[in-house]
């Protein structure tokens, strides 16, 4: 009974590695043509000295559109006028995906508390200030502080303090 067991589980596993093959295969065939690359540093040791040469000599075997894996960073590189026109203009949005920057995720937070303010009074001094706290302390230290206390005072109250000293 045992090696009947084992014999099972191992076309289960071949069977399961097949499917992972397939998947895989279907993910691949979706991707523009790509060189050789290393596993770490992906293709960085094929640009050399001067990477505007080697990436035309790649351009010229794999196309107007390749993949280039750089260090552990998909790049898609787009060697043609027509490709470039395509994908900036024709695919822009599907091509699109940097992140939002610190500040327009702070103006965002405050479009959101003057909407959420209707019908009553805003401080609009009070609001430019936490925005600009806010966005130069993301960009700073890597994390908005906005409401925290520093020894039992606000930042604003802080960096007023520090303006009347002077």
């Amino acid at each position: 009974m045992p090696p009947l067991l084992l014999l099972l589980a191992f076309v289960f596993l071949i069977y399961l590695h097949i499917l992972k093959a397939k998947k895989t295969n279907s993910i691949k065939a979706k991707l523009p043509p790509s060189p050789p690359k290393f596993p770490i540093v992906g293709n960085l040791h094929q640009l050399g000295k001067l990477p505007h040469q080697k990436l035309w000599q790649l351009s010229q075997k794999y196309g107007p559109a390749m993949l280039l894996q750089l260090g552990n960073v998909p790049t898609l590189v787009i060697s043609s006028a027509e490709m470039a026109k395509e994908v900036l203009q024709t695919h822009d949005i599907d091509f699109c995906s940097r992140p939002n920057s610190p500040g327009e995720i702070e103006i965002t937070h405050l479009i959101d508390s003057i909407s959420l303010a209707s019908g009553k009074l805003v401080n609009l001094d009070e609001k430019l200030f936490n925005l600009v706290d806010a966005v130069v302390t993301t960009v700073a230290f890597g994390k908005s502080y906005r409401g925290k206390q520093f020894e039992g005072q606000m930042l604003k109250d802080v960096l007023d303090e520090t303006m009347n000293l002077g």
